[in-house]
């Protein structure tokens, strides 16, 4: 009978997956969100955009099991280049030597799904079934493990299934309500359905118990946005500290400067990102265009679509919106979410979104 999994590193590096006492591994070969539109849908969105960021290195130091994972769930919470590849590689590694340690599985697929949400064509595929295979794994050893419920409930774009997903969400954070990729996860959603209020609750509950973690505090500060306003963002990183401070969310700081009115120290802090290259630079054009003094929309709009074509995602999502441009609009977000919108949107947002197309 099954009584377990086990994940090993394969050939190269590939990850193997297969249950126990039943039969081969199968090998997986090697793997390297667009809401109503209106404002209040579109900063949810602009989340994981907006955490741009530096550093890395060091992985292989650690010795300790506990090390290994507390790493890996710390590069999964900040904003470093990559950080979810890195990840994996530290968890294939625990998993290696600690098939039955469910935890490792479950951030094993978190990074997985990490790395589906880039939804490069040689990557999703690849991604999803190692991010569903990782999760059962953790869900057979632990049937209360967050980290998988996290993984498997973001697994799917939020556009494809707004009420599916959001159901999912609901039951993770209720099952594990202290895991920080289900809080976050559950905040984007209320979010990216026009709920601030609510997730400006939950965000606040999630910086109490997770202070110094980029994601934590980069969807505090979008929440505190949608609720109240650029001001009171701006006055959420504040209070987040050296975290708020941190590189990984000189974009969003940026961002939300220049929608706070605060134009000239916009584009100050793009300058300072732009010479120590720690950004995209066409991200930083566009964002600059968009909060000049006296903004030319033909010509930020022109460096939206070069953005949007390389690595803007749904940040160019917001550079649109700014300028009202409904067309490019939903004409990326079909590109980048990989689909129309979706047909089952709460009738609320489905009216809101019928009146602006």
């Amino acid at each position: 009978p099954k009584t377990g999994y086990r994940l090993a590193a394969g050939d190269g590096d590939a990850l193997q997956v297969a249950p126990e006492h039943e039969g081969p591994a199968e090998r997986l070969p090697s793997t390297t969100g667009k809401p109503g539109l209106d404002r209040r849908w579109l900063l949810g969105l602009g989340v994981g955009a907006l955490a741009v960021c530096a550093g890395g290195a060091g992985l292989w130091q650690l010795t300790l099991p506990s090390e290994a994972e507390q790493r890996a769930e710390d590069l999964l919470l900040g904003a470093e280049p990559d950080a979810e590849t890195k990840a994996r590689a530290l968890l294939e590694h625990r998993v290696a030597e600690a098939p039955d340690d469910a935890q490792a599985l479950g951030l094993l697929a978190v990074a997985f799904q990490r790395i589906a949400a880039r939804r490069g064509p040689a990557l999703l595929a690849d991604a999803e079934r190692a991010c569903r295979a990782a999760a059962q794994a953790a869900l057979a050893l632990d049937r209360g493990e967050g980290n998988a419920m996290a993984a498997l409930s973001l697994l799917e774009p939020m556009l494809g299934a707004w009420s599916a997903v959001g159901e999912r969400l609901r039951q993770a954070v209720a099952v594990a309500p202290d895991n920080p990729f289900a809080g976050v996860g559950f905040v984007n959603f209320l979010l990216s359905t026009g709920r601030g209020g609510a997730a400006r609750a939950r965000a606040a509950a999630l910086v109490d118990s997770w202070p110094q973690a980029a994601q934590v505090v980069s969807v505090a500060a979008m929440a505190a946005w949608q609720a109240e306003g650029a001001a009171a963002a701006l006055e959420q990183l504040r209070r987040a500290g050296p975290a708020g401070e941190a590189p990984a969310l000189e974009v969003q700081r940026a961002w939300l400067l220049g929608e706070a009115g605060r134009s000239a120290e916009a584009l100050a802090l793009i300058e300072r990102i732009r010479s120590r290259q720690s950004a995209p630079s066409h991200i930083l054009d566009a964002v600059a265009l968009t909060f000049a003094g006296k903004p030319d929309a033909g010509s930020a709009l022109a460096a939206w679509d070069r953005a949007a074509k390389v690595q803007a995602g749904s940040l160019a999502l917001l550079g649109y919106a700014r300028f009202g441009d409904l067309d490019r609009l939903f004409a990326h977000a079909d590109r980048w979410f990989g689909g129309p919108l979706a047909p089952d949107l709460p009738p609320a947002e489905a009216r809101a979104l019928r009146h602006m197309r």
